[in-house]
């Protein structure tokens, strides 16, 4: 009677690992499953995100490229219209034969407002390179914000040695069911009525 109820016990313990194991499993797989799908979606929105925002970048290097072409070209047409202007006072001051203060006067106050120019222009470069920057550097801080991490996948199910312990004490109270319900139909243990 023994041998069969310790080999009852051990077909139960295996029945339960097995299933147990199965449902483990199962359940891995569709985690998995689950998991994968949410990180190719997150793959795909990383992609997106780092398409527009490079787009974005090169847009704002191309406006920088124009400005600075632009601030070239107001310093250039500063400098000949200076030179211009120099060499008109210079002009003039030969034909008449004027020599002295009034020409000199003249030509430093052109100097002066050409070195004004040329300062504002300057001035102005710096503050778009500045705004630059600062927009670059939110364009930075924003995509970092986007990004979206991959997650593992990781089983939170009952670990081997849980699964063995649950079929273990399954099995022993299977077996000692069991065993129970024949003791009490061959009326093995004590009488619980006396005469």
């Amino acid at each position: 009677m023994t041998f069969w109820a310790v080999g009852a016990a051990a077909v139960a313990v295996a029945g339960s690992l097995y299933s147990s194991n199965q449902a483990a499993k199962g359940a891995a797989r569709q985690g998995g499953a689950a998991s994968k799908a949410e990180n190719e979606a997150v793959v795909r929105s990383n992609t997106q995100s780092m398409v527009r925002n490079s787009y974005k970048a090169g847009m704002m290097n191309m406006q920088l490229g124009l400005t600075k072409k632009q601030a070239i070209q107001e310093g250039n047409s500063t400098s000949i219209n200076a030179r211009a202007a120099m060499g008109q006072v210079l002009a003039n001051q030969a034909a008449s034969g004027t020599v002295g203060g009034s020409a000199d006067i003249v030509a430093n106050d052109i100097n002066m407002k050409w070195g004004e120019a040329r300062a504002m222009q300057r001035e102005n470069y710096e503050n778009d390179l500045t705004n630059f920057n600062n927009e670059l550097e939110a364009l930075s801080v924003s995509a970092e914000g986007e990004v979206q991490h991959a997650r593992k996948y990781e089983y939170m199910g009952p670990s081997g040695g849980e699964m063995m312990t649950s079929a273990v004490l399954a099995g022993a109270s299977s077996v000692m069911g069991t065993y129970g319900m024949k003791a009490m139909s061959l009326k093995l243990g004590p009488s619980s009525t006396k005469v």
